[in-house]
């Protein structure tokens, strides 16, 4: 499972934003969504944006 804070960067990555707009976006410094999006990738079992958004489709955390 996803915490509030890698669900709120998936999202806004899931979008198309970079992770600068991203962390604009949420508050944050371009690096801490750099390393939610690290962590995202490690739950996930995957190595690229595409297939963390796929596998949160596929999973029910994320609404395509």
């Amino acid at each position: 499972m996803l915490t509030e804070s890698e669900a709120d960067v998936l999202d806004w990555l899931a979008r198309g934003y970079t992770c600068e707009q991203a962390a604009r976006m949420l508050q944050m410094t371009p690096d801490g969504v750099r390393a939610r999006e690290r962590e995202i990738y490690a739950k996930l079992h995957v190595q690229c944006r595409r297939d963390a958004v796929r596998e949160a489709v596929c999973r029910g955390w994320l609404v395509a």
